[in-house]
């Protein structure tokens, strides 16, 4: 990943945890009217929410935690976040997510255990991924921290 991604990741990290951002520098950046934002919700388009549902919660191990609107369903992280599966055909197929896992071969294990297909791991120093493609041709994107540098991955 180029500083400039780890960068991207660290200030949103550091916005989902309400901790100021900083430069590359690391100076604390100027505050602005999004100091007020507490978490981040990833939204997923899909072409058919019901298929959807089935797939994630097969992938997620769990049904949503809740479906605030007939078009959409949403999954809570324990450590903060929610992803967010919605109805939108158009939209459908390009929508890219990150999961951050404690160990990403048991998660892998688990998956194949589940029948879901993934790519052969991206292993380096800084972090370790593998990507999974949801029905619709969506990312999912699985990542174990390898760094403690890498606090988005945490």
């Amino acid at each position: 990943m180029s500083a400039f991604g780890r960068a991207r990741l660290d200030a949103l990290a550091e916005l989902v945890e309400g901790k100021p951002a900083k430069t590359t520098a690391g100076r604390k950046r100027k505050e602005t009217k999004t100091d007020d934002i507490k978490n981040a919700l990833a939204g997923v388009a899909v072409k058919d929410l019901d298929r959807a549902i089935a797939w994630y919660s097969k992938l997620l191990g769990r049904a949503p935690d809740q479906q605030p609107m007939p078009n959409d369903a949403e999954y809570e992280f324990q450590n903060g976040g929610w992803m967010q599966i919605f109805a939108d055909k158009k939209r459908a197929g390009k929508s890219s997510v990150t999961l951050t896992v404690d160990d990403l071969d048991a998660t892998l294990a688990e998956l194949n255990d589940a029948g879901i297909a993934y790519t052969e791991p991206t292993r380096t120093d800084y972090v370790d991924t593998a990507i999974i493609t949801d029905p619709d041709g969506n990312q999912i994107v699985l990542a174990q921290a390898r760094s403690p540098d890498n606090k988005a991955a945490r």
